[in-house]
């Protein structure tokens, strides 16, 4: 993953995943099952791939990348719809920049007003 996406990609991933996983699997009983955090560990789980369970944990967590990936792309992004829009004559900067915001949130699918305001 290090060489496919960036740290901030590889973080939403992760976390998206993590939910995911989560979410399909709940924890039951006393024990209950491993959370997302501990099948989607950031250290190296020197899993055997001879050991029936740790084959079954690199399965998981093949499914749990995939997921991940799927749920932490943006699903709704048209960057140049959200740039169509131009400056009216006699409009204020600033309600321009307003609507220009809007755009971005509603066409690239997964802007919040930190990354929006860096723009």
């Amino acid at each position: 993953m290090n060489i496919l996406f960036t740290g901030e990609e590889r973080d939403l991933i992760r976390k998206a995943a993590m939910t995911s996983w989560d979410n399909k699997h709940p924890p039951t009983g006393n024990n209950g099952g491993p959370t997302g955090e501990q099948k989607f560990a950031l250290q190296k789980p020197n899993w055997q791939s001879n050991n029936e369970q740790d084959r079954r944990h690199m399965e998981d967590l093949r499914e749990i990348i995939t997921e991940g990936v799927k749920e932490a792309v943006p699903k709704n992004q048209n960057l140049n719809k959200a740039f169509e829009i131009y400056q009216d004559k006699d409009e204020a900067l600033t309600t321009f920049l307003q609507r220009l915001k809007d755009h971005m949130r509603k066409y690239s699918g997964r802007c919040s007003n930190r990354r929006i305001a860096e723009i």
